[in-house]
């Protein structure tokens, strides 16, 4: 089960790089494992829901980028 940290980082890499998203949308376990994360069943479950959110989180990214918010993870 990924914990909160973990999850974070998942999130900022969604938010900073469309690759990742688009890797993380078609095989978001796959995606996780490439950041040594793994999710539980029920995460993983969840994840799968994301498909069609990458517009959302491209969005959210370029705001981000216009009012020189940046996501950092370790």
């Amino acid at each position: 089960m990924a914990s909160s940290a973990e999850l974070e980082q998942i999130v900022g890499k969604l938010l900073s790089d469309s690759d990742y998203r688009a890797r993380f949308s078609a095989n978001p376990d796959g995606a996780a494992k490439e950041l040594n994360i793994t999710l539980s069943p029920s995460q993983l479950d969840r994840a799968r829901q994301f498909k069609g959110a990458d517009a959302a989180l491209q969005n959210m990214a370029e705001q981000a980028k216009k009012d020189k918010v940046y996501v950092t993870w370790g």
